[in-house]
């Protein structure tokens, strides 16, 4: 995952719990979240992730604040949730690194990503996240949160959004990595 961001972004480190593939334990998990409003499957997940990262890695130092990866308010008001903010509880029940879901917000309510190619995916969400201006995250150490990772245009354009802030860095876990990626 680390090789989509390289050279393009300040991406110190980046993990998945599992690979994603179609009709795989990992999709049915990943629609239970997100389609069949079982948000807390997405807060299990992601304190169980955080907690194997912590016995074999210091992948958390140095994090300052998690970022999970927003929902436009008409989809949240559709879904009833964010399930990168339920992922990104577990992770803070674990960590106890604090969670920031208002720092990046989405500019404007765009297609789903799922059936798009990566050139498509990258259109998408071209100028899709905005820094709140009420934000400050200079010097700062952000853990981006997602879902699953595909192209990773998604978390790209997440980043995009910190453009003009100074030194910031980013990590980024999700639950799942696309099996195009690996």
């Amino acid at each position: 995952m680390e090789q989509l961001f390289e050279g393009l972004y300040p991406v110190d480190r980046c993990s998945s719990y599992f690979f994603y593939h179609k009709d795989g334990v990992g999709s049915n998990l990943l629609y239970q979240i997100k389609y069949y409003n079982h948000p807390w499957v997405g807060e299990y997940l992601g304190r169980c992730m955080a907690q194997e990262i912590l016995a074999t890695s210091n992948f958390f130092e140095g994090i300052d604040v998690i970022v999970p990866v927003p929902l436009h308010p008409r989809k949240k008001r559709i879904r009833g949730y964010n399930q990168c903010l339920y992922i990104s509880q577990g992770i803070s029940k674990v960590t106890g690194i604090p969670i920031n879901e208002d720092m990046v917000y989405r500019t404007r309510f765009n297609e789903t990503q799922t059936h798009k190619i990566r050139t498509q995916r990258q259109e998408n969400v071209y100028s899709l996240f905005a820094l709140n201006e009420d934000s400050s995250a200079d010097d700062t150490s952000i853990l981006i949160v997602d879902d699953v990772c595909t192209t990773g245009a998604t978390i790209g354009a997440v980043m995009d959004a910190f453009r003009g802030t100074k030194n910031v860095r980013f990590s980024v876990l999700t639950l799942g990595l696309a099996s195009s990626l690996h």
